[in-house]
């Protein structure tokens, strides 16, 4: 973002990364192949976190009769 400043314009950065969800992952795991690295979380923890939305959502079921 660019404001105009005391001497001349003036731009700031926020946030690291500006696309969509999707595709900054996409970009990360093209970096980690091409780099030979890891990501911080691996399979087993995606999966417990699949796990725990699912528990999310049944108890959300069970309690608002939202999701019916």
């Amino acid at each position: 973002m660019t404001k105009a400043g005391v001497g001349g314009p003036v731009t700031r950065t926020y946030g690291p990364l500006y696309g969509d969800a999707f595709s900054n992952e996409l970009e990360s795991f093209h970096r980690h192949i091409m780099d030979g690295t890891k990501p911080l979380t691996d399979l087993a923890d995606s999966r417990r976190d699949l796990a725990l939305m699912a528990e999310i959502i049944d108890r959300m079921k069970q309690t608002t009769g939202i999701m019916r």
